[in-house]
């Protein structure tokens, strides 16, 4: 079985730098998945994110993001903390908290690789900490810088 398909196009903002970013995220998802791992319909996204960079190669992020889906509209608030990061792997723990048509209450972890300096491979597991979150969501995703 496989859930739906999306495409994203983030744009770094003026401003970011070394010690601080931010950029704005855009997402189109596609109902190409089967049941019960699919909207079936597309969706919208538009988030924004900030980050810090932190000492010993830690960093800190914040992400707020709205959804407009078949389903309903969700808002979600996203803290992020990057333990490991030494310019190719990374690693991070996250939590994430949604209201609107989704009441989601998740926390977990992921792994970045950057194989190539403008491709970055990435994997992410959360798990649900409340009785309306899924119990389990997985991700894996591609990025490619387009400088």
């Amino acid at each position: 079985m496989r859930g739906d398909s999306s495409a994203s196009l983030k744009w770094q903002l003026p401003g970011s730098g070394e010690s601080f970013g931010w950029a704005v995220l855009g997402t189109y998802g596609l109902a190409t998945g089967q049941a019960p791992f699919s909207d079936e319909g597309s969706s919208r996204e538009l988030g924004v994110t900030a980050s810090w960079a932190l000492p010993a190669q830690r960093a800190v992020a914040i992400y707020l993001d709205y959804l407009d889906a078949a389903h309903g509209h969700v808002w979600t608030f996203s803290p992020n903390y990057t333990w490991y990061d030494d310019g190719r792997l990374a690693a991070y723990v996250e939590a994430g908290l949604s209201a609107g048509s989704e009441r989601e209450r998740v926390a977990g972890g992921g792994v970045t690789w950057r194989w190539r300096p403008q491709l970055q491979l990435d994997a992410s597991l959360l798990r649900g900490l409340s009785g309306d979150s899924t119990d389990w969501q997985g991700g894996v995703g591609v990025s490619i810088a387009l400088q």
